[in-house]
C-alpha cells in the first residue's frame, strides 16, 4: 500500500514538472478586430482555428481597438490607414504589414431632403464622428467641390449615434457615417449625396502591428498574413458567420459589396504604390492647420503629426512580398 502511494505521488510530481522536450513556450500576441464586415471574417477564422496559435483574439468595438493599439495594448489590429496614421502622432510604435480592402460604398454622406446639392450644404451644420474616417470623407467631398472643412460647421457624435441625431435634429444639413449607422435615415428625411465608392482607393483598411512584436516573432506574423488571405478565399468562413453570428450568407455577401476586398497576397501587393500615395495625402492633411470647424480638443489634437512619420516609415510589406513570391512560384509550372 505504501509503495503504491509513493508511485502515485511520483506520478503527480512528474506531471507538474516542466516538459523540457517542448522548448520555450510560444509568445502570445493580442489581436483585436471589430465588426467592419471584412474584418468579421477574422472572427470566423478564430472560431475555426485557422489563425496561428500565437495570437489571442479579441472582438471589440472599433473605437476600442484604435485606442488599444494607440496605447500599446493591442499587438496587432485591423484599422483604417487614416486612423493608424493619427495613432502615430505621439509615438512611432506601429507599422502596417497587410492591406485587407478599401471602402467602396460603406462610408456615406447623407443630406437633408429638399436641399439643393451641393450648394445648400456649405455654411451649414454637419454631424459626424470627427475623430474617425468620416472627417476624411467629408474633406474629400468638400475638396471635390472647391471647398474645405472651414466651409461647414461640425457637430460631433459617436459613430453609432450619427444617423439618429440627423433624423431628430432638422438643423443638421448633412450626416457622414458608415454602415449600418445611417440605415435609419429614410428617403423622407435624407438623400444620399456621396459614398466612398465615389472616391475609390482612398479609404484603405489595413493590418497593423507593434514594431516590437513584429521584431520578436516575424514568422508568426507571416503565418498570420498567410492565414488571413487564405481564409478570405475559404467558403466556410461566410457559412461560419451565418451559423454563429446569425447573419444570413446573402446578407453578409451584400455587406461585403461595400468594400473592394483583396483576397490574395498578390492582389494586396498591387496596391502598395497607391496606398503609399494616399498615406502621403493623409499625412499632409494632418500636418496642416486644424480646420476652424473643429471644436473638440481630442480631434484638434490629431493634427500636427510628428515629422518622423513618413509614407515609408509606416509600412513594412516585406512579409507580404515574401508570401506573394511564394504564391507566384507555386503557380509556376516546374520543368523536368
Amino acid at each position: 500500500m505504501q509503495k503504491r502511494l509513493c508511485q502515485l505521488l511520483l506520478t503527480c510530481l512528474l506531471s507538474l514538472a516542466p516538459d523540457l522536450t517542448r522548448g520555450p513556450a510560444a509568445t502570445e500576441f493580442r489581436m483585436f478586430a471589430s465588426d467592419w464586415p471584412v474584418w468579421m471574417a477574422s472572427r470566423a477564422m478564430h472560431r475555426m482555428s485557422m489563425l496561428p496559435p500565437e495570437f489571442n483574439y479579441y472582438f471589440k468595438t472599433y473605437n476600442t481597438n484604435v485606442e488599444r493599439f494607440k496605447d500599446g495594448v493591442a499587438d496587432v489590429a485591423f484599422l483604417t490607414l487614416y486612423d493608424f496614421i493619427y495613432t502615430q502622432s505621439n509615438q512611432h510604435n506601429g507599422v502596417i504589414i497587410g492591406i485587407t480592402d478599401y471602402s467602396n460604398g460603406g462610408d456615406k454622406i447623407m443630406a437633408r431632403q429638399g436641399l439643393k446639392m451641393p450648394d445648400d450644404l456649405f455654411g451649414k451644420s454637419w454631424v459626424l464622428q470627427s475623430n474617425s474616417i468620416s472627417l476624411w470623407l467629408a474633406h474629400l467631398y468638400l475638396k471635390q467641390h472647391g471647398k474645405s472643412l472651414d466651409d461647414i460647421y461640425l457637430k460631433y457624435a459617436v459613430g453609432e449615434n450619427v444617423g439618429e441625431l440627423f433624423v431628430h435634429l432638422p438643423s443638421l444639413a448633412a450626416a457622414v457615417g458608415w454602415n449600418p449607422n445611417l440605415d435609419m435615415v429614410t428617403p423622407e428625411v435624407g438623400q444620399l449625396v456621396a459614398t466612398s465608392k465615389d472616391f475609390p482607393e482612398n479609404i484603405y483598411d489595413v493590418i497593423v502591428v507593434q514594431k516590437s512584436a513584429l521584431a520578436e516573432n516575424r514568422p508568426a506574423f507571416k503565418a498570420l498574413l498567410r492565414a488571413w488571405y487564405k481564409g478570405m478565399q475559404d467558403p466556410r468562413v461566410p457559412r461560419n458567420i451565418a451559423k454563429y453570428d446569425k447573419i444570413p450568407e446573402k446578407t453578409y455577401a451584400h455587406w461585403l459589396e461595400d468594400a473592394y476586398i483583396f483576397r490574395s497576397v498578390t492582389e494586396a501587393t498591387t496596391q502598395i504604390p497607391r496606398i503609399k500615395s494616399v498615406a502621403k495625402e493623409v499625412l499632409n492633411f494632418f500636418n496642416s492647420i486644424p480646420p476652424k470647424s473643429l471644436r473638440r480638443r481630442a480631434t484638434i489634437a490629431m493634427f500636427g503629426v510628428q515629422s518622423g512619420v513618413t509614407p515609408d516609415s509606416m509600412f513594412d510589406f516585406s512579409l507580404l512580398k515574401e508570401l506573394a513570391a511564394e504564391e507566384t512560384n507555386s503557380k509556376t509550372p516546374q520543368s523536368n
